[in-house]
């Protein structure tokens, strides 16, 4: 389920030299959507000091949701427990026991849903596997 994105970045030779003198780095961002839109952020997508006068930037993201036990706490990394490979327009269901399950119908569309349907207090959240070039 691996999509691949491109963007070009075109600039003339004085915006390059001034960037480049100054140390700019190009970064991608990850827009975000919720209902709490007060908290979300951007994330930073990649980064990259090598662009030119005339720049492509190829990307393939791939997806995986998952469900925990742990615990989100700050400076934590969570282990997945359990999980399964998704995609934008998915809903992934966590059953009773902690399996998941991943359906093209029933999710929102341009996002990945996961839809608890436990009693289990899991973590729930997303994996993203990004390649650049």
């Amino acid at each position: 389920m691996p999509t691949t994105y491109s963007v070009s970045v075109t600039m003339d030779q004085n915006t390059l030299s001034t960037l480049k003198s100054n140390g700019f780095i190009l970064y991608g961002f990850k827009g975000v959507n919720t209902p709490n839109s007060a908290n979300a952020q951007p994330t930073v997508w990649f980064q990259t000091n090598q662009y030119l006068t005339s720049t492509t930037i190829s990307w393939t993201e791939s997806y995986k949701a998952y469900v925990s036990t742990q615990e989100i706490q700050q400076n934590t990394t969570i282990d997945a427990s359990n999980s399964i490979a998704t995609d934008l327009d998915y809903l992934v269901t966590v059953d009773g026991n902690g399996s998941l399950s991943a359906s093209t119908t029933g999710g929102t569309a341009g996002a990945i849903s996961i839809y608890d349907n436990s009693s289990t207090p899991y973590t729930t959240g997303l994996r993203v596997r990004l390649r650049i070039g």
